[in-house]
C-alpha cells in the first residue's frame, strides 16, 4: 500500500501546485530581523530545546506513567505549554526549528522510501495494490465531492486528504511545501 500512497502523494502535490487559489497563510519574517536568523546559534538552540523537551516527555512517560503512555503526546503537551508560557524563548527559534523539522521530514521520507521494492510488491501481493488503489480513489472522490458541496477551499481539502491518508508527518511536510 505504500506504493499507492506514494503515488497518491505525488498526485496531491501536483494538484496543489496547479491550484493558484492558495489561501493558507504562513509566518512571514523580515530578512533584516537578526532574531530570526537560521544561524548556528539558533539551530543549536532549536536542537537543544527539542532534545530537552523529548527527554522530558520520555522521562515523564516512563517515571510517572510507568511506560503506559507514549512520550510523544507528553512531549507535544510540554512543547505547547512552553511555547504558550515562554513565547520570548520559543518564537525566535521558529525559523530555525522549521529548517530542522523539514530536514528531518525529508530524512524520514528518504528512509521509508529506500526500503520499498515496487516489483516485489506487485509480484507478491497484487490484490493489496488493487485494494489500496480503490480505497484511495474512493477516499479522494468522497472528500472532493463533499468539499465541493460544503464549498471548502480545494487546497485545504488536499491537505486534509494528505493528513487522513498519511498522518500528521506527511501532512506537515505537505503544508510546509506550499
Amino acid at each position: 500500500d505504500n506504493l499507492i500512497v506514494a503515488i497518491y502523494f505525488g498526485f496531491l502535490f501536483y494538484l496543489a501546485k496547479s491550484d493558484n487559489n492558495s489561501n493558507i497563510k504562513t509566518a512571514e519574517f523580515k530578512e533584516t530581523d537578526k532574531k530570526f536568523d537560521v544561524g548556528n546559534e539558533n539551530l543549536s538552540c532549536s536542537l537543544a530545546i527539542g532534545c530537552l523537551l523529548t527527554f522530558l516527555g520520555n522521562f515523564i512517560s516512563k517515571e510517572v506513567f510507568k511506560g503506559n503512555l507514549s512520550g510523544i503526546p507528553i512531549t507535544t503537551l510540554i512543547t505547547v505549554f512552553g511555547a504558550t508560557l515562554l513565547p520570548n524563548v520559543f518564537y525566535p527559534l521558529v525559523k530555525s526549528s522549521s529548517v530542522v523539522g523539514i530536514l528531518l521530514i525529508h530524512l524520514f521520507f528518504s528512509v521509508t522510501g529506500a526500503a520499498g521494492n515496487i516489483s516485489l510488491v506487485i509480484k507478491t501481493a497484487p490484490s493489496i495494490v488493487v485494494f489500496s488503489f480503490v480505497q484511495i480513489a474512493v477516499h479522494f472522490l468522497f472528500i472532493t465531492k463533499v468539499g465541493k458541496i460544503m464549498k471548502l477551499p480545494f487546497n485545504q481539502l488536499l491537505l486534509a486528504s494528505n493528513a487522513n491518508v498519511g498522518g500528521p508527518t506527511t501532512a506537515a511536510g505537505f503544508a510546509a511545501s506550499k
